[in-house]
């Protein structure tokens, strides 16, 4: 193995020739090479020159996902389902050094450039993320080496390199056992036909996706001014009921919202001030013989006392609790919403729909501003920049690929036309007939190149369809364009679970969507 110094005030290791060209002998002259997430492996080896040579790669998170796709694919636990063996010992140990490093270096060492949220250039590091990857200790395992260099001779910094190596040598015999059960399973072939999915996502990540850099930043400037103007409103809407609303960040919903739109019931001390909320939208009840926690605790100066909390109400929207369907629990989602536009009137209605598209902008605004956080420019354009994404083809536990960093595999398509002309264009929209736009506007080709549209539609779908015969769906895909379907399986399925609604609209291409779309339609697509 080879260890590296890094400067600590650039991040930038130290790699001496000799062992760039010892390594690249040493694939060279492998003849099979076992990895854990090669993908990974192959972005670290291109960064000192070293092409990864994929023919030889056995990868071990392609063959955890295939063995049991819903299974944790890390490489500690697919050691201990596969070999009994724990590492996590050694994980444990590099985590507590690592962390005790960054602590000294804080102290001692403020110029150091260790690893933190905020910088933009560690776009990816969060402190609350889920993903191990996240974490900025992570990305600090330089800080003991570097430390020993500056400290007394004794500091110990054997835990980085044994972690290390534990990692590599598992992962030989991991693949070695793994390699021998999907054999003994007949599975191989398939095997080796997915081996070519890290080096297409490896790829593709390489050179990643261009965004248009003036109208994204415009259209954040746009939107962040949108939403500054719809909280004022919606603050001012709630100051009229006696509420001091405190809009969630983003597109979230908190309980002071909550409060407000469902009417506000807390319990409260007359004696110090002490207030609790009571949250009745989740069923919860006021105490009548409640005790004030804070009177109750005795003190040096003061023996506890014992006072009831009075309960206070107040009405504000007094709007009927919705309870989520696989929470059971009070929700705000877009069903939710939709339903109390289509039943409320007058100040009621204002709020909600401009609450509504408040959390549309927040929702688009928080993708763009995450693009704009990743983006790199392109070299030779003043106006373009590229998003490298991660792509893992093994996340899921189905075939479909996960995109992180930022996330690629959400861009809304949704837009909104402007109620004030239909869509036709006016003052108010500009003339576009839109009020929001599509978040896909973002993304477009470089200068001197297109983008070209690949869909296998719905290939999920068809394969079934033709396999067991079924007719009305061989029909819509081979009549796209034709009534009564027009190629959606969405209205097949509406022909037979509201025939009343969908038959009059069949001959109109989209008539059933538009005419029943934030309901009927939904629970067709949603629901199959």
């Amino acid at each position: 193995f080879w260890e590296w110094d890094v400067d600590p005030l650039t991040r930038q290791p130290s790699v001496p020739n000799g062992d760039i060209q010892d390594i690249a002998e040493l694939l060279d002259a492998a003849d099979l090479i076992y990895m854990q997430n090669a993908k990974f492996d192959a972005h670290a080896l291109r960064t000192i020159g070293i092409s990864l040579p994929w023919d030889k790669v056995r990868d071990t998170l392609a063959m955890g996902h295939l063995l049991a796709s819903n299974h944790r694919h890390d490489l500690t636990w697919m050691c201990i389902e596969y070999l009994g063996v724990d590492i996590e010992k050694y994980e444990d140990a590099v985590e507590a050094t690592v962390k005790h490093c960054r602590d000294i270096v804080r102290r001692q060492y403020p110029y150091w450039q260790i690893a933190q949220e905020g910088n933009p250039m560690m776009p990816s590091l969060k402190v609350s993320s889920g993903r191990d990857e996240d974490k900025p200790w992570r990305n600090d395992m330089w800080l003991p080496s570097a430390l020993a260099r500056v400290m007394e001779p004794t500091w110990d910094v054997k835990g980085v390199s044994i972690y290390a190596n534990a990692d590599s040598e598992h992962t030989l015999f991991l693949g070695l056992e793994m390699e021998r059960i999907i054999r003994d399973r007949g599975l191989w072939s398939i095997y080796e036909h997915r081996l070519q999915l890290p080096r297409a996502a490896y790829k593709m990540e390489c050179y990643g996706v261009t965004v248009v850099g003036d109208y994204t930043e415009s259209t954040i400037g746009k939107y962040g001014q949108y939403v500054a103007e719809a909280s004022c409103v919606l603050e001012s809407i709630a100051s009229g009921y006696g509420h001091n609303l405190e809009l969630a960040e983003g597109a979230s919903i908190n309980d002071n919202m909550r409060d407000f739109i469902y009417g506000a019931v807390w319990q409260s001390c007359d004696m110090c001030g002490y207030r609790k909320r009571v949250k009745h939208w989740n069923g919860e009840r006021p105490n009548p013989d409640a005790i004030c926690p804070k009177c109750a605790k005795p003190s040096r100066k003061h023996a506890g006392c014992s006072y009831v909390m009075a309960t206070g109400r107040r009405d504000n929207l007094s709007l009927p609790v919705i309870q989520s369907k696989k929470t059971h629990t009070a929700t705000l989602d877009k069903e939710a919403m939709q339903e109390y536009m289509d039943t409320v009137d007058s100040e009621l209605l204002e709020f909600i729909k401009l609450l509504t598209d408040k959390r549309k902008h927040d929702t688009d605004l928080s993708y763009m501003e995450a693009y704009q956080r990743f983006w790199l420019s392109v070299e030779g354009t003043s106006d373009y920049f590229r998003i490298h994404a991660g792509l893992n083809p093994f996340a899921t536990d189905h075939l479909r690929w996960s995109s992180s960093h930022p996330n690629l595999q959400n861009v809304g398509k949704q837009e909104d036309e402007c109620e004030e002309c239909d869509g036709k264009g006016c003052a108010y929209c500009n003339y576009t007939g839109k009020t929001r736009y599509s978040v896909r506007n973002c993304f477009g080709p470089a200068p001197g190149r297109e983008w070209w549209s690949m869909d296998f539609k719905n290939i999920e779908l068809r394969m079934p369809a033709y396999e067991s015969g079924e007719e009305s769906m061989i029909e819509l895909f081979e009549k796209p364009n034709e009534p009564p379907y027009f190629g959606s399986y969405h209205c097949l399925n509406a022909s037979i679970v509201y025939p009343e609604l969908f038959w009059p609209l069949a001959e109109v291409e989209d008539g059933f969507k538009r005419q029943y779309k934030s309901r009927e339609y939904q629970w067709c697509k949603n629901g199959g």
